[in-house]
């Protein structure tokens, strides 16, 4: 697994997007940047070379659902792989952010292990 890619983390709150990128680092990716809605994310993903999008659902502005539809409904990134990272649990919760477009989830809190083995199967 290439390891030396860019990964954009999206989340409204900044203590998590630390967290999340504390704990890729500890997996060995270096290259990351930050945005704090979808709405910025979109932006990034679109001006830079991002080749993981791991996003929260819940933000204001654009929600990361809404993100994810907006990545797959743009021929320049539609292929792009895309982790979510959130406190909704529920199965239908998560077969609709599979529907939308996401290749993996991952319900918040969560943990080191559980965060690489979701990168393992996307990437």
């Amino acid at each position: 697994m290439n390891k030396n890619i860019n990964i954009l983390v999206t989340d409204d709150l900044l203590t998590m997007r630390s967290l999340i990128i504390k704990s890729l680092n500890m997996l060995g990716f270096d290259n990351t940047l930050e945005a704090e809605d979808g709405k910025i994310a979109l932006e990034v993903l679109l001006t830079e070379n991002v080749e993981l999008l791991i996003t929260d659902w819940s933000m204001l502005n654009m929600d990361g659902l809404e993100l994810i539809k907006q990545v797959r409904s743009n021929t320049k990134i539609k292929d792009l792989k895309i982790l979510m990272i959130s406190t909704k649990d529920s199965k239908q919760d998560i077969a609709e952010a599979i529907a939308a477009g996401a290749n993996g989830y991952i319900t918040k809190p969560f943990n080191l292990k559980t965060l690489e083995d979701n990168l393992n199967n996307i990437l």
